[in-house]
């Protein structure tokens, strides 16, 4: 995956820093399918969410995935009860686009949006 991603100018992922301090982590979880599909996804440390930093931290990937157009849609999931990254994803242009069951993660909210370069 890293290869596909590098050869394309890609970064596959980016940390997210308050001041010196690693709070969390966004990137892609895969490139972009046949579909022109990119799956994305992000973590913030539990100390430091409900601060915005995946909000804005996603919104800043969002702006770099257009500029380097590697991707005509991005893909993300969540957990059904995890609210907080589905206002994440709300705040960044994602809709809900479908359900599945994971066998270790259980029921699971498919989001997705357009990327317009």
């Amino acid at each position: 995956m890293n290869a596909k991603l590098h050869a394309a100018g890609c970064n596959a992922s980016w940390l997210i820093v308050d001041q010196d301090e690693v709070v969390g982590l966004c990137g892609f979880k895969r490139p972009a399918d046949e579909a022109n599909r990119a799956e994305i996804g992000y973590g913030v440390a539990e100390s430091r969410r409900c601060r915005r930093y995946a909000t804005m931290a996603l919104g800043l990937m969002i702006h770099e995935i257009e500029k380097m157009e590697a991707a005509s849609w991005l893909i993300a999931e969540t957990a059904v009860s995890n609210l907080g990254s589905q206002r994440v994803l709300e705040r960044n242009g994602f809709a809900i686009d479908g359900a599945r069951h994971d066998e270790g993660d259980g029921e699971l909210m498919i989001w997705s949006r357009s990327i317009t370069p």
